[in-house]
C-alpha cells in the first residue's frame, strides 16, 4: 500500500562526513486510527450484506420464524449450526432450507476460515477499534548518483515490525537524487489465532466469498420458486 499522502521525505547531510541520511517518516499521526475506521466499516458492512441476506431467504421462505433478533447464523462448526437451526425450527418449518444451509453453505464453503474470522473482527470492532500495525515498509524507487555522475535507482526495506522513522545512509560521495516513495504492508491482529494478516488481502478475501455466499443464496431461492 503505497504512503504518499502520509509519507514526509528529507535528506539530511551530516556536516562533518558529508554523508547524507535519507529519511521517510509519517506526518499524519491520525493515519492508523483512521485506517481503523474505515476497516472496522469495511468489516461491519460485510457482515450486514451476511445478515441481510439471511433476513431475506427467511422472511421468504420461513416468515414465522422471524423476530427482531433475525440475523445470519454464525457457529463453530456445523454441529453446532445443526443444533441451533434444530432448536430454531428451521428443520421443521422449511426442510430445504436447513438442507441447504448444512449441505452445501458449511459443507462446502469453508466456512471456518472466512465466516467465522469475519464475525470475530465484526464483534471485536463494537468494542475497540481494529488497529492495523505496519509488518513492513519499503521505500521504493530511490534514486542516487554517485561521484562519476552516474545515478542508480534501489529501494529499502524496514525490519519486521519496525517503527517509524525509517532512515538510509549513505557513504560519503553518494548523493540522492529521488528519495522514493513510502510502500507498506499493513496488517491486524486475528483475535483468536493472534495471526497477523495482511489488511488488502484479507478484506478482499472477505468480500469475494461474501459475494460468492449471496450469489448462492440468491440461486437457492430461485431454485425454490421464490
Amino acid at each position: 500500500m503505497a504512503l504518499s499522502e502520509t509519507d514526509d521525505s528529507t535528506v539530511r547531510v551530516d556536516p562533518k562526513s558529508g554523508e547524507e541520511t535519507l529519511i521517510h517518516d509519517f506526518n499524519d499521526p491520525a493515519f492508523f486510527e483512521d485506517a481503523a475506521l474505515i476497516l472496522g466499516d469495511a468489516i461491519h458492512n460485510l457482515k450486514c450484506a451476511l445478515d441481510y441476506t439471511w433476513l431475506e431467504t427467511i422472511t421468504r421462505m420461513a416468515p414465522t420464524l422471524l423476530d427482531d433478533h433475525t440475523k445470519f447464523p454464525v457457529r463453530k462448526n456445523i454441529n453446532e449450526l445443526r443444533g441451533w437451526m434444530e432448536k430454531a425450527g428451521v428443520d421443521r418449518v422449511c426442510p430445504p432450507l436447513y438442507e441447504f444451509m448444512l449441505d452445501e453453505i458449511a459443507t462446502h464453503t469453508r466456512w471456518e476460515w472466512r465466516i467465522l474470522p469475519l464475525h470475530r473482527m465484526n464483534n471485536r470492532d463494537k468494542h475497540r477499534l481494529l488497529l492495523p500495525v505496519l509488518s513492513q515498509v519499503q521505500i521504493k524507487g530511490i534514486e542516487v548518483e554517485d561521484e562519476t555522475g552516474e545515478r542508480h535507482i534501489g529501494s529499502g526495506v524496514s525490519t519486521e515490525l519496525q517503527k517509524p522513522p525509517y532512515c538510509i545512509r549513505y557513504r560519503r560521495g553518494l548523493h540522492v537524487t529521488n528519495k522514493g516513495e513510502l510502500t507498506a504492508f499493513i496488517m491486524i491482529e486475528d483475535v483468536e489465532s493472534k495471526d497477523q494478516l495482511p489488511v488488502l488481502e484479507t478484506i478482499s478475501g472477505y468480500s469475494y466469498y461474501v459475494a460468492r455466499l449471496v450469489k448462492l443464496f440468491e440461486a437457492f431461492l430461485e431454485l425454490e420458486g421464490f
